[in-house]
This record gives structure tokens, C-alpha cells and sequence, in this order.
């Protein structure tokens, strides 16, 4: 009869597993250089009872070292102490683990069954391996599952740490190109006023040195004057004194005047170098020069990189909406006014600007061109009322006024021009005139920014559901006072949210829309330094956030997720 495999391998462990010295299993086993296992214990034993620091094997008679750390320090034979531990009792070294007591929650031998585990149920230990190898294989896929996600997630950090590094570069390139460019200017203005300095002082440095000159020998002749003088008056007789008197008298008006000191007419000494600004106008004037950088914490993601992409002229007036197009151009428009028609704002900064004008007539220009990109801009007109497309680029549009009624369309695009398409009416809307309006990416949701009446001059945000003509929320701020300036739907890693840009705080709130209903989140790139009372937003097909605020500056917000 053959005898299984595995029976054969079971006696060849327990056969291995057995101290020589103890003759029982392996506590411990530590491998000599000769190849040979003992007990840690038995091992000090028997060194014990030499004198010197070596021994012979029992085994093979070989004489060991002792190591400086001692018998510890030998090297531990790994791959007999688990098999060792794992098959027999300690307690009964010759009975093999092969009972699981579930009371106590331990693996026992049959002796440890019927002495200190008597009438505790009992479970063979192949099957209870089972159930803890299909616990560690769930718990083993979990890990494998997390240790995917954290290598893509290391790539991710990996991939931001290099667009940080190269960011952090071409900011400091720019940072020195702009140095660079400062300090060529101030030379060449160094240079300039030098130049300057250099031509006024030459215009009189010619005359300047004739003058002293002559001063010189005017000095020199009044000396020989004064030296003759004093000899008639030292040496000479009578006789000779009255003659020589009359003779110098005749020549003593003449000679004076002829030889008197007289000032200087140059106007050398009256340069001056004149400053017209102070020395923090001047740091103002550079940092506006350089620019600002800027990264804010978001509560509720990791960070939001923002970016200033242009400024309008000082004497512009605050943007009524804007409208990012194509090849990162953005259009501006400004609420009707007839120095700002006149006029047209200046746009300097890295973002190519379309300045656009609403007229009086509800249109949307830019130089009598008329176009599809430019249909999402607000438009207000003299009657009071207001015309909006969603930012959503649905085609809907929103047109309302004073009296409180408000008609939503579905407008289609069949020429260039623009409010000249065909306009189907869906259903109306119980709303004051409105200053802004959008719609979420399903049509299901749409939010309205009404104007102030008379009585309540308080801007409010309210929601609306699809054919539904009343409101189904207005949305309650965390701070008042509170002045909103518009609304944009937003989707946020995933989650589709209602940004609500406050004027009068500086902020931009992300809204939750749930079971119609509207609810704070947090600040979108809350304490960042050039978000100043925000007038406008929208978005782009990227996922970037365009701000308009005070003053004309345009700012991009992307959430990294």
C-alpha cells in the first residue's frame, strides 16, 4: 500500500523539527556556521560549560565560535521555527496542533482538548485555516486593490510634483525676465538723466572756468596795485608822495571797478535731481509691474491654482460678464454707457480680450461684428428688462423685466446676427428683472439672480425646476450682509454645484442643489489675494473658472483634484 505524500512529508518535518540536545521541538533554533540547529537555550547550556569562547558541535564535532553578542547572536533558522511553532503543542511537544478551540479562540493538541479546554467546542484545524485563509485572501484583495490605487494615486502626486517644479521654473524665469527688464529700463533711465546732467554741466563748465580766469587775474593785478600803493606809502618823500598820489587817483576809478569782484551768474549749483514718487509708490509700482502669485486652500479640495489673466485700463468700468470663446480669448462686455461706447476699455495681460459693448437695444457688439461666441454675454436693455443665455451653452435664454414676468426660450441660431434666430417659447417664470441666469447640464435645474424691488432692494439667488414656474428655494448666505453678482453651475470633481459670486465680501460661494434645495458648502479659493469683489463668471470646456472682478481684472480658478 502506498503511503501519501503528504504523510511522508509530515514525519520528515516532525523528524527535522526535534532538538539533538533536548530531544524535543525547536524553542528558538539558532544555526551554527557547521549547519547544524539547536535551541537557543539548550546552545547556552552547553556553553555553559566551556571556559573560552568556543565549543565543539554535537553534531559533528566542529569547534564553533561564540559570538561577541553572545548565543542570541547566532543566526535564527527561519525555516524551522515557523513549521516548528506552527505544528506542535509547547505544552505537549510530541502532540501536533491539530484542534481549534473556538471559545478560546487558540490552536490545541488533543492532550490540551481534554485537560485545559475540556467542553469548549472544538473545529479541525485544516478547516479553520480555510475560513482564515479566505478572511486573509478578502482582506489581501482589499490591499491589492488599495496598493493600485496608491501607486496610481503616487503617480498623480509624482505628476504634480514635476508640473510644481516646472510651475515654480517658468515663474521664476518670468520673475527674472521681468528683473531683467527692470533693470535695463532703470539703466538706460540712469543713462538718460546722466546724458542729461552731462549736457547741462558742459553748457556752463566752459564759462565757469573762463570766469575764474579772469578772477584769477584780477586777483593777481589788484596785488600789484595794493604792492605799489603800500611802497609810496612807505618809501616815497613828500614831494614825490603828491605826485605819485595824483597819479594813482586818476586811475583808482577806473582800476577798482575794473578789478571788483563780481558773482557768478552760472546756474551749476542750482541742479537738482527731483523724485516724483515716494519710495513705497515706487514698491507699489513694481509689484504691480512683476504681477502676483497666488495658490488657495479650498475647504473642501486640496488646492485651487489661480492665475491672473488680464487687467483692464484704470478707467475702465467693472465687467458686466464675460465669456471665455476659443485659443484661450475671452469676451468682455461692460453695462450700457456712453463714455464707455466712446471709449473702449484697454486689456493688457496674457489672455487675448475681445472687448465687447451691450447696447441700449439689448445686442451684444464688437465693431459691428456679430457672432455666436458673443450670444452668452448678459444683455440689458432701456425697457428695464433683461436678456440672458445659460452658461451652460443650452440655447436657453431667460428674458425678464420689472413687472415681474419672465419667459424662458429655446433659441436657435440661423444667422451671424445676434437675437435675430428663431425663438421658441417653453414656459414662463415668476421673477423680477433678473441679473443673471444659468442652467445646470440636464435642463432639470436652473438658477435665477434676481434685482432688488423698490421696497427690498436686496439682490436674492433663487431655484427653479424644469416647467416649473415658482421658485423652489431661495438661497439662505452664511454671512450678511450679502451681494450677490452671479451664478454659474459648476462641476466640481463629479458633483454638479451652483457657484454664487458675492461682490460685497469678496467671495465666490459653491452651493449644493439637492431635492431642490440649496445649501453653503464653502469658498472657492477662499483668502485669495486677487479675488476682489467678483462682478461676473463662467467656464470653460477645460473645467476652469473665469472671475471678473472690480477694477477689470480677470482671474482663472482650477481645482486640483
Amino acid at each position: 500500500m502506498a503511503v501519501p505524500k503528504s504523510s511522508i512529508q509530515q514525519r520528515a518535518r516532525s523528524k527535522s523539527a526535534i532538538c539533538t540536545l533536548c530531544l524535543g521541538p525547536f524553542n528558538k533554533p539558532k544555526l551554527l556556521p557547521c549547519f547544524h540547529t539547536f535551541c537557543e537555550n539548550c546552545l547556552y547550556n552547553l556553553t555553559a560549560q566551556y571556559l573560552y569562547r568556543s565549543f565543539p558541535c554535537p553534531v559533528c564535532r566542529a569547534q564553533i565560535q561564540i559570538p561577541t553578542g553572545g548565543v542570541s547572536a547566532f543566526q535564527t533558522n527561519f525555516y524551522i521555527d515557523p513549521e516548528d511553532k506552527s505544528s506542535h503543542c509547547t505544552e505537549h511537544p510530541t502532540k501536533e496542533l491539530d484542534l481549534y478551540c473556538l471559545l478560546c479562540k487558540l490552536p490545541v493538541c488533543v492532550k490540551c482538548m481534554f485537560a485545559k479546554h475540556k467542553g469548549h467546542r472544538m473545529q479541525d484545524i485544516t478547516e479553520t485555516a480555510e475560513v482564515a485563509k479566505g478572511q486573509l485572501s478578502t482582506y489581501r484583495d482589499e490591499l491589492d486593490r488599495n496598493a493600485t490605487e496608491l501607486k496610481k494615486h503616487v503617480q498623480c502626486v509624482k505628476i504634480s510634483q514635476k508640473s510644481l517644479a516646472e510651475t515654480k521654473s517658468s515663474l521664476q524665469k518670468d520673475v527674472h525676465a521681468q528683473h531683467a527688464r527692470v533693470v535695463a529700463a532703470a539703466d538706460k533711465c540712469r543713462d538718460q538723466i546722466l546724458e542729461v546732467v552731462e549736457k547741462l554741466t558742459a553748457s556752463v563748465q566752459n564759462a565757469v572756468k573762463s570766469d575764474l580766469e579772469q578772477q584769477q587775474r584780477n586777483q593777481e593785478e589788484t596785488a600789484k596795485q595794493l604792492k605799489h600803493v603800500q611802497d609810496v606809502l612807505n618809501f616815497s618823500e613828500d614831494h614825490d608822495l603828491v605826485k605819485k598820489a595824483a597819479e594813482i587817483s586818476d586811475l583808482e576809478t577806473e582800476t577798482v571797478s575794473k578789478l571788483a569782484p563780481t558773482e557768478s551768474s552760472h546756474s551749476f549749483f542750482d541742479l537738482e535731481l527731483y523724485h516724483i514718487c515716494s519710495e513705497n509708490s515706487l514698491l507699489a509700482r513694481m509689484r504691480d509691474f512683476f504681477g502676483t502669485v497666488s495658490t488657495a486652500d479650498c475647504m473642501s479640495f486640496s488646492k485651487v491654482i489661480v492665475k491672473v489673466q488680464c487687467q483692464c485700463g484704470p478707467s475702465a468700468p467693472d465687467v458686466y460678464s464675460l465669456c471665455p470663446v476659443q485659443n484661450g480669448h475671452v469676451a468682455l462686455s461692460y453695462e450700457p454707457s456712453s463714455t464707455a461706447e466712446k471709449t473702449p476699455p484697454q486689456v493688457s495681460g496674457s489672455c487675448f480680450c475681445r472687448v465687447v459693448q451691450t447696447r441700449f437695444d439689448g445686442r451684444v457688439t464688437l465693431q459691428n461684428v456679430f457672432g455666436e461666441e458673443y450670444m452668452y454675454l448678459r444683455a440689458k436693455y432701456t425697457s428695464g428688462g433683461c436678456r440672458t443665455f445659460a452658461k451652460s451653452k443650452t440655447s436657453l435664454l431667460l428674458d425678464s423685466n420689472e413687472a415681474g414676468f419672465g419667459q424662458l426660450y429655446n433659441v436657435k441660431m440661423t444667422s451671424t446676427k445676434m437675437f435675430t434666430s428663431a425663438w421658441e417659447p417653453l414656459y414662463t417664470v415668476n421673477c423680477n428683472c433678473h441679473h443673471a441666469f444659468d442652467t445646470n447640464s440636464s435642463c432639470s435645474f436652473f438658477a435665477v439672480l434676481e434685482e432688488g424691488k423698490a421696497q427690498d432692494p436686496q439682490r436674492s439667488v433663487k431655484l427653479y425646476e424644469s416647467h416649473n414656474s415658482s421658485p423652489t428655494a431661495t438661497y439662505a448666505p452664511p454671512v450678511e450682509p450679502f451681494q450677490p453678482s452671479d451664478v454659474c453651475f459648476y462641476n466640481l470633481n463629479g458633483q454638479e454645484v451652483l457657484l454664487v459670486a458675492d461682490e460685497l465680501n469678496s467671495t465666490i460661494h459653491v452651493v449644493r442643489v439637492q431635492e431642490g434645495q440649496l445649501q453653503f458648502l464653502h469658498y472657492l479659493a477662499e483668502g485669495c489675494p486677487v479675488l476682489v469683489h467678483p462682478t461676473a463668471l463662467n467656464t470653460d470646456v477645460s473645467g476652469v473658472v473665469w472671475v471678473a472682478c472690480r477694477g477689470g481684472v480677470i482671474i482663472t480658478c482650477k481645482p486640483v483634484t
